[in-house]
Formats: C-alpha cells, sequence, structure tokens
C-alpha cells in the first residue's frame, strides 16, 4: 500500500463521520475504481457500517424504554428525568456520524439502563423468584400496622419460623403460637395471667409459607406483576403489584439483591354494592364476673369482591434469616402466672358452620332463627344472648371459655355466608322461621363450580335444589 493509498483511506474513514468536499469525494471514487485493494477496503468498510447500524436499530427499542422508565421513576421519586443527553440518544443513534460509536453509545445506554432499571430488553424481575425465596426463608422479623377504617391503627411486631413457630408483640401483650402443636399462648406481664389455648383442627404445612397470613395472600392470588422500582429504606426496591380482584390489592417492594422483601401493603376496599360484614365479637371477663383481662373472639375474613370497610395492613422494617433465640418461642407459662386453658375448634367445615351457627343461635332465641344473617355478630343482640346462656356466677374464666367457644360457632357460621354472599350467591329469609319447622325456607346458596343451589330449612336440613325451584323472594 502506498503513501496514496493510505492517505485516500483516512479520508474514506473520515467521510464516515462527515462530508468530504466534492472533488475529494470523486478522487476517491476514481481510485477505488482503479485500486482493487482500495475498493476492497472500502466494501469491508461499508460491511461494518451496515452492521452497526443494524445493531443501532436494534436497540432503539431499549433506548425508548429506558427514556420511559425514566420519566416515569422521576414521578415516583426514584430516578431523576433524563437530561438533555439522554433525550438526545434517539437521534444521536440515528445519525451517520455516529456509525463508528453505535457500539459504544449503546453500550453505555445498556449499562445505564441495568444500573437504574431491572431487564433492559424485556426480561423484568420474576415475582416467581420472590415467592421462591421466600418459601425458602427460615426465619423472618417484621413490623405490622393494621389501619382500619372507623378504627385506631394497631401495630404489632412479628417474628416467624419456617418450623411453624409465630411470635407476636402487641402493646404489652405476647403471643406465641406452636402451629405443629395446635397451642397458643397469651402472655400478660401486667395482670401475671397467662391463657393456653389448645386448637383442634388446625391444619398447616411446611415451611414459612404457612404461618405469616400474608404470605398465604401472595401464594394463593394471582402472580405479581414487575411495575418498576422506587427508593425504599435507601434502596432501589423492585415493586410488584397483586391485584386481586377489584377491591383487594398487594404491593410489594422487593431487595434487588436478595428478592426478599422491604415493604407490604396489602389493601381491602368496600364494595359499596355488597351488604358483606366482617366476622367479630367483642367479650370480656369482666361480663361474667371476672376481671379486665381477655377480650373479644374475632375471625377474620377475606374477599377479592370487597368488605364492609376500607382496611389496609403493612408489613415493614423486615429482618430475614436472622439468628433468633429459640427461648422467644416458648409455649410454657411462666410459673408465678395464674394459667387459664381452653380448647377450640378452628377448622372450618363449609355448611356445617352455617348449621351449627344458626343452631346455636336458636337455642339462646327461644328457638328463633336471626331476623338477618348478619344478626350473628351484632355486638348489642349477641353478647347480652351468651352472658344470659354462660354467666351462672361461677368460674369467670371458664364461663367466658363457653362463652367464647359459643361465639366462635356464629362467627364461623357468619364466615361461611358472608363469603357466599361475596360471592353472589347467597339469600336470606329466616326471618320470624322457628327451629324444627320443616318446610319454612331459611336460606340458600349456589357453592362454586355447581349447577344446583344448596337450601336450608328449618329443621336444618341442607337439600340441593334447582334454580326454578328455588322459593320466591320478596322485592
Amino acid at each position: 500500500m502506498n503513501r496514496e493509498c493510505r492517505k485516500l483511506r483516512a479520508d474514506m474513514e473520515r467521510s464516515a463521520f462527515e462530508p468530504l468536499p466534492r472533488k475529494r469525494q470523486d478522487e476517491i471514487d476514481g481510485h477505488v475504481g482503479r485500486c482493487a485493494a482500495c475498493r476492497e477496503y472500502l466494501e469491508a468498510m461499508r460491511g461494518d457500517e451496515r452492521a452497526l447500524m443494524d445493531f443501532t436499530r436494534s436497540v432503539e427499542p431499549a433506548i425508548e424504554r429506558i427514556e420511559r422508565e425514566s420519566i416515569r421513576a422521576a414521578a415516583c421519586g426514584a430516578a431523576p428525568e433524563p437530561d438533555e443527553n439522554t433525550r438526545a440518544w434517539r437521534g444521536i443513534m440515528k445519525s451517520k456520524i455516529a456509525v463508528y460509536a453505535a457500539a459504544a453509545v449503546a453500550l453505555v445506554a445498556v449499562l445505564w439502563g441495568l444500573n437504574h432499571f431491572t431487564g433492559l430488553f424485556g426480561g423484568e424481575p420474576a415475582f416467581a423468584d420472590v415467592m421462591a425465596k421466600i418459601n425458602a426463608a427460615e426465619n423472618v422479623t417484621f413490623r405490622q400496622l393494621l389501619k382500619y377504617e372507623g378504627s385506631d391503627p394497631s401495630a404489632a411486631e412479628n417474628m416467624a419460623t419456617a418450623t411453624g413457630l409465630l411470635r407476636t408483640t402487641f402493646e404489652e401483650i405476647v403471643i406465641v403460637r406452636d402451629f405443629n402443636k395446635g397451642i397458643m399462648l397469651n402472655v400478660s406481664p401486667s395482670t401475671k395471667r397467662a391463657f393456653l389455648e389448645h386448637q383442634v383442627g388446625l391444619k398447616r404445612g411446611k415451611g414459612l409459607f404457612n404461618y405469616v397470613d400474608w404470605i398465604a395472600t401472595l401464594q394463593d392470588g394471582p402472580s405479581g406483576k414487575f411495575v418498576g422500582r422506587e427508593k425504599m429504606d435507601g434502596v432501589d426496591a423492585n415493586v410488584f403489584v397483586v391485584a386481586n380482584g377489584e377491591f383487594q390489592t398487594t404491593r410489594i417492594w422487593t431487595d434487588p439483591g436478595t428478592n426478599l422483601p422491604l415493604r407490604i401493603v396489602w389493601s381491602n376496599r368496600h364494595n359499596p354494592k355488597l351488604d358483606v360484614v366482617e366476622p367479630m365479637i367483642m367479650l370480656y371477663e369482666s361480663d361474667f364476673g371476672g376481671e379486665k383481662g381477655r377480650s373479644r373472639t374475632v375471625i377474620h375474613m377475606n374477599s377479592s369482591n370487597g368488605l364492609q370497610r376500607n382496611s389496609e395492613w403493612v408489613y415493614d422494617d423486615f429482618k430475614w434469616n436472622e439468628k433468633l433465640d429459640p427461648a422467644l418461642f416458648s409455649i410454657v407459662p411462666p410459673k408465678d402466672y395464674t394459667l387459664s386453658e381452653s380448647r377450640f375448634d378452628v377448622s372450618f367445615k363449609g355448611e356445617k358452620d352455617l348449621v351449627d351457627a344458626l343452631s346455636a343461635w336458636a337455642s339462646m332465641s327461644e328457638n328463633a332463627f336471626p331476623s338477618a344473617i348478619s344478626d350473628l355478630n351484632t355486638q348489642e343482640k349477641v353478647r347480652p344472648m351468651l352472658i344470659k346462656k354462660y354467666d351462672r356466677n361461677g368460674d369467670p374464666d371458664k364461663e367466658l371459655e363457653e362463652a367464647m367457644g359459643a361465639a366462635q360457632l356464629l362467627l364461623k357460621g357468619l364466615s361461611f355466608s358472608q363469603s357466599m354472599k361475596a360471592d353472589g350467591n347467597w339469600y336470606y329469609v329466616g326471618a320470624g322461621v322457628k327451629l324444627g319447622d320443616k318446610k319454612a325456607p331459611v336460606c340458600w346458596w349456589k357453592p362454586e363450580g355447581s349447577q344446583k343451589y344448596r337450601i336450608l330449612y328449618g329443621d336444618l336440613r341442607v337439600a340441593d335444589i334447582d334454580s326454578v325451584d328455588l322459593p320466591k323472594t320478596p322485592r
């Protein structure tokens, strides 16, 4: 290659970045026509140019996505809005000046995108990876805040292990549950009292999944959708949303390095078109002549179709897989505490729970069924009935236990009815019906996946019935 070829080739390379004078371009074209070596060099250079331009076009969608994500993240406070250089990428990448710089610019875009947004080329953080990490966790501690419309917020500290132990501290009350043994210990240091509850019918699987309720809502619901990244505790957290119907949403912030949650907000919204109540009854030991201490029995119900009140469960301050002192999970009551023991069937039996609840109600109301199914946890009605039946001027602790057992029967039956109502398959006509009336219908519902309804009569008999044979309902 002579001096003329070297000079011409330098101008050929320069022409990729800027137009040459017409006279010089004509000289290059004439030389290339005569010199086979320079002609081969020019063809090779043009091949590289085509390859780089193809590569530029291939990364353009990714760059556009980065721009969109950066703007969205800026709105959430996760990242600054792109500067002028960022917004200019797209124009630069399309110009001929960038042919030889395309690979470098694209690489910068890729690295910038990976640094600020996960999954540049369509791959996003997988919610399944988050669930797998939770499933593999040996233990977790976290704070829980319940915000219930119409009530003061309540906070609790929790510790859970994959071996089936759960410790909850609420104000000065400590509750330890051993799911394997079906035992719950409730300790009140201020009153030096301990309550040991043996739970019959409690069935849980193995692993942390089965012992922390908020995990169960994630496991049983639809898959989480990655929606972007936000700052959380100094970390650029991945954000997932699990939308279970119109009225129930869970938002999860996870650490990209560990795929474990940093914060979870579980929201349940009221459905104004649906009259569904939460099963809850307040009972006190003082109702039966004792001191104030133990109180209330509650059965929580969740529905993707909306409940009676708005609620928000916030979980944060997570610490995963740290060493926990086994003594914190002891279910042995302190020796200097006054101990009370009870036994409850905590299993759910579907329509049998409804039958048992209506039977229990009738036994306390002169064999009459409630005027509305929601009466089963109307405080002004239920509490006086339970006090009247179980307050016999005996041991207040034992009488409270009996009353709480009856209250649980009512609440489990109510929970079944409200689940059917939330699904739009429930009707109650029991007002004025007496226990033992074989012909009078009390209520009916349609089980999921069934072609027939189930109907309950005044003698507590349950039977199948076709929709065309259902009783006429008052308008």
